[in-house]
């Protein structure tokens, strides 16, 4: 009986060190996901700000003319 609860014991413990290790590779992947998309998004922001500002300057530079 002893041998079996160890066994059995023993096998929970694997599958659960299992969807343990599966839990945190699809985290890691996410986090990298995230990570990559708000570097992608931080960049066309960046850029956007750029447009903005040229526009406004030279409509400004227009606007004094």
């Amino acid at each position: 009986m002893n041998e079996l609860k160890d066994q059995l014991q023993k096998e929970i413990n694997t599958e659960a060190d299992q969807i343990k290790n599966y839990v945190l590779q699809i985290t890691n992947r996410a986090s990298a996901h995230r990570e990559n998309l708000q570097e992608k998004y931080d960049e066309k922001l960046d850029k956007i700000k750029d447009v903005c500002a040229q526009y406004f300057s030279k409509y400004e530079k227009h606007l004094m003319n």
